[in-house]
């Protein structure tokens, strides 16, 4: 399992697909990632999700 150390950063709300609110805990940066072989480096931001290891999100649909 992945660990990337947490970088502290000001709490925000963010809502999800099921228009629930969560709060940003922290993020991750420069976590390297391969998605049908294409690779790439993303800031991750560590949501309170349980059996879910990535949500990419609009940030990632804009590369």
């Amino acid at each position: 399992m992945l660990r990337p150390p947490v970088i502290p950063t000001e709490t925000f709300p963010i809502r999800v697909a099921n228009r629930e609110r969560l709060t940003c805990q922290g993020r991750h940066d420069k976590v390297w990632v391969e998605l049908q072989g294409t690779e790439f480096y993303l800031t991750l931001f560590s949501l309170p999700l349980s059996g879910l290891d990535l949500v990419l999100g609009v940030q990632w649909l804009e590369m």
